[in-house]
């Protein structure tokens, strides 16, 4: 059984073809941060977040501007401001993370162990 169209109804016209995708370019992913610019961003913030003179009292694209000067001074690592503000999210969040499981080994108060057997039983 064959079904017979109006000529003027063309399949064509009933289902429009997929629309291309924007040509325009989408800024992509960069590379994974290393040790070294985790180590690197979380100083940044250290001595941005502890200046005794400013300290947090500013706002937040001033203070991110400011860790990233402080990341960039020695111009060896390159990242946006978006990007250090986007992995120092993911540090804190895991770190945060550690700190809550290391309060609960800790609230366990078992005798006989050190602080080096508590940080080692998380197993995370």
């Amino acid at each position: 059984m064959s079904i017979n169209l109006h000529p003027k109804l063309k399949w064509d016209n009933l289902h429009p073809p997929l629309q291309k995708k924007s040509t325009t370019k989408r800024s992509q992913r960069g590379n994974n941060f290393t040790v070294d610019e985790n180590i690197k961003l979380v100083s940044a913030w250290l001595n941005v977040s502890l200046n005794v003179i400013t300290s947090t009292d500013q706002k937040h694209t001033t203070f991110w501007d400011k860790i990233w000067s402080t990341f960039h001074n020695d111009k060896k690592f390159n990242r946006s401001n978006d990007s250090l503000n986007s992995r120092w999210s993911t540090i804190q969040w895991e770190t945060n993370k550690f700190c809550g499981y290391l309060a609960q080994i800790k609230n366990q108060n078992k005798s006989g162990k050190t602080e080096h057997d508590k940080v080692f039983r998380l197993n995370i």
